[in-house]
């Protein structure tokens, strides 16, 4: 049990628990930054409280024992990083200015991930390739 517990603190830790102080910091406008990490770090805090409201429970013999309630972190924990891995875009060597842009623009709506304006940037995961510009036509 102690070693899926630190490997549960382990994986957070490098993983989600440092995003909401990184991220926020650059992917909002100056006027909503305040407001935006101000809600980044109630979810944080909140997710916090669920893992430790609910390890207990969950992890009791008649439910999932302790190695169960890990494994159930692990694969919620797994599902957000698989998400992020698809979703997050790669902000590295970008401007505040450039990174605004980039998080101003839908990338999820279509369903055509990296079809859009900002041809020259990449997504974490990616090499640097070149992208076709949306060129509004039917065809």
């Amino acid at each position: 049990v102690c070693f899926f517990m630190v490997a549960y603190l382990f994986a957070f830790g490098i993983g989600m628990g440092g995003m909401p102080w990184t991220i926020t910091s650059e992917i909002y406008p100056l006027r909503y930054r305040s407001l935006a990490v101000s809600c980044s770090t109630a979810t944080n805090w909140i997710g916090n409280l669920v893992v430790a409201a609910t390890f207990l429970s969950i992890s009791s013999p008649q439910v999932l024992t302790a190695y169960g309630a890990f494994w159930l972190y692990a694969l919620v924990a797994l599902a957000g990083y698989v998400w992020l891995y698809f979703c997050l875009p790669e902000t590295k060597g970008l401007s505040l200015e450039e990174i605004e842009a980039l998080f101003a623009h839908d990338h999820h709506g279509s369903g055509q991930r990296h079809k859009n304006a900002y041809s020259g940037y990449n997504f974490v995961g990616e090499s640097d390739t070149s992208y076709e510009n949306d060129d509004d036509s039917d065809g």
